[in-house]
């Protein structure tokens, strides 16, 4: 999202006048391309670490439309890893239109139906489906959240490997709205509702006939929210990557090159990148039981 807006002021001001006097249908096309760079951006840091560890990917993602709303579509989208099992979702699509700056209305959410879930052997271990869906809302591209948003999907069923089901669901609502009460924060308040429910299990059924739940939020710095969210997801991936081991191209797990032997005492191990060195030396400040030597304690008498 950044790189494309930089790029855009970098652009000589000839090829812009140039740009301009192709026509509103070029104005389109690069409005649509634009859309096309935010989501890919977008999807890249919102699954950044799902992304790292491979558990989240997709094929393409299509805007397609001469004028708002554009029509749009994540293709080929992937949950899981072959290891664990990966489920091929499909793909989800919506409509798009810009709102203002930085926020876009989004409405006609389809999500994919049915959906197969793998185990680790590539075998269906089950299936959920989805009646009907209804979702509209506004999304924010700075604060990567809905402002907005007003869904409801309707008689979803899961069945399980051998065709029995084993969950129903009558309606899921959710519902937000969001109020910029001073620069930067925001009051929200969001409604979550599951009717019809009732699960399946080894040791009986559970039905449920409503749960609601909901929430408010006063004077939210979303900045700060924003910031926090970077900071996890930074934190995710480079765990992720640390905790990877080394594998040849048989899929052997190996040491890393000039790494010492690992010994262990039988206690945990850590990872094949290094264990986590806690001896370092850490400050004394704010640890609250630090005790002076006898050393100290004669040069304090002087």
């Amino acid at each position: 999202m950044r790189s494309l807006a930089c790029v855009r002021r970098l652009i000589p001001a000839a090829l812009v006048a140039a740009a301009a006097c192709l026509g509103p249908n070029a104005a389109r096309a690069d409005e649509a391309e634009q859309l096309r760079g935010d989501i890919v951006s977008g999807l890249d840091e919102i699954f950044a670490a799902a992304r790292q560890d491979k558990s989240f990917s997709y094929e393409a993602v299509d805007v397609q439309g001469s004028a708002p709303p554009y029509d749009v579509a994540i293709r080929g989208i992937r949950l899981g890893t072959p290891e664990a099992g990966q489920t091929e979702l499909g793909t989800v699509s919506f409509r798009l239109a810009p709102v203002r700056e930085g926020v876009y209305a989004v409405s006609d959410l389809k999500l994919p139906s049915p959906v197969e879930f793998r185990d680790a052997s590539g075998g269906v271990s089950g299936t959920l489906s989805i009646g009907s869906q209804s979702f509209k809302g506004e999304w924010s591209k700075a604060l990567r959240t809905f402002l907005s948003m007003d869904g409801s999907f309707t008689d979803i069923q899961g069945v399980d490997a051998t065709g029995k089901t084993v969950l129903r669901i009558g309606t899921v609502a959710v519902n937000g709205d969001s109020t910029e009460t001073t620069p930067d924060h925001w009051d929200q308040n969001a409604t979550f509702k599951v009717s019809g429910l009732s699960a399946e299990g080894d040791t009986g059924t559970v039905s449920l006939e409503s749960l609601e739940a909901s929430s408010e939020v006063h004077g939210l710095d979303m900045p700060a929210v924003e910031k926090l969210r970077d900071y996890v997801q930074t934190l995710t991936a480079v765990l992720a990557a640390e905790s990877a081991p080394f594998v040849d191209e048989g899929g052997e797990p190996q040491e890393p090159a000039g790494a010492e032997p690992q010994e262990s005492d039988g206690g945990p191990t850590g990872n094949t990148r290094g264990d986590l060195d806690m001896s370092q030396d850490l400050p004394d400040e704010g640890m609250g039981d630090a005790r002076p030597t006898p050393a100290e304690e004669a040069a304090a008498a002087h």
